[in-house]
């Protein structure tokens, strides 16, 4: 009966309700976890505005010339921002229905909490070996959400400069230009070395917090503004430091 009033409600929202009842991973994650929209709002807000401050205090006086790795950056931000919290979330909120997959990957990976830090339920009790499996799928996830990044990013990029190139035909980029595979990889890396670690331990002080602070909803939701906050300036800083560090976005001598 809950789930049904909370369907309901989704279903009056305007494009809400259309994604609800067209796509079904969107609408269970929704159902599932009753903080999944505000949770995808503040992540997209805050993680691509805070990324971008961070990219801006690093690159500082070589914005200009580093001008289309921001906007390729930003462009992939808004999708990898998302994945940041979709990932994390359960998509099993009707369990026996789960259970009765016709795929046997479906029904291993409904056994599984979508965060190591998913509170166990009547139907859905998880066991320590199926946290630490549900880190090794989530890593998984999130370095293959990287990957395609990177290549998808590393196109963009190209295009950029290629119509910097058509608009001011005396620019030449300082730096050479990624390699599309070693950049993807980098964002793999990034994604599974950085990225994973800090959103599963955000993922986990929201759990606590939300059963903390049943009846404080502006207290937990500023919790989580706060959080993300500061999650993702750092994520944005050291995303610039990790692909100087391999290489990947170098400029003049910055080594």
């Amino acid at each position: 009966a809950g789930l049904l009033r909370e369907y309901l409600a989704l279903e009056n929202k305007f494009f809400v309700g259309f994604l609800v009842r067209v796509f079904k991973p969107f609408r269970d994650r929704c159902l599932a976890d009753s903080q999944f929209l505000y949770k995808l709002m503040v992540q997209e807000v805050v993680g691509n505005g805070t990324s971008l401050v961070g990219e801006l205090a690093v690159r500082k006086g070589e914005i200009v010339d580093e001008l289309e790795y921001v906007l390729s950056d930003l462009m992939i931000g808004l999708v990898l921002e998302a994945s940041f919290v979709w990932f994390l979330t359960s998509s099993v909120p009707f369990p026996t229905l789960a259970a009765k997959s016709p795929s046997a990957l479906s029904r291993a990976l409904s056994r599984l909490p979508a965060s190591p830090f998913e509170p166990s339920a009547a139907l859905r009790a998880f066991s320590v070996p199926q946290r630490i499996a549900s880190v090794a799928v989530c890593g998984a996830q999130y370095m293959l959400a990287g990957f395609a990044s990177g290549i998808v990013g590393t196109a963009i990029t190209y295009a950029l400069i290629s119509g910097r190139k058509m608009l001011q035909p005396e620019y030449e980029s300082k730096r050479k230009l990624p390699p599309v595979l070693e950049n993807s990889a980098g964002f793999a890396a990034y994604m599974g070395l950085s990225a994973l670690p800090r959103f599963v331990a955000c993922d986990g002080i929201e759990r606590v917090a939300a059963a903390a602070l049943k009846e404080q909803r502006a207290a937990l939701n500023t919790l989580i503004w706060s959080l993300r906050l500061a999650n993702n300036y750092f994520g944005g800083w050291h995303f610039v430091v990790f692909f100087r560090w391999l290489g990947l976005q170098e400029t003049g001598d910055a080594h």
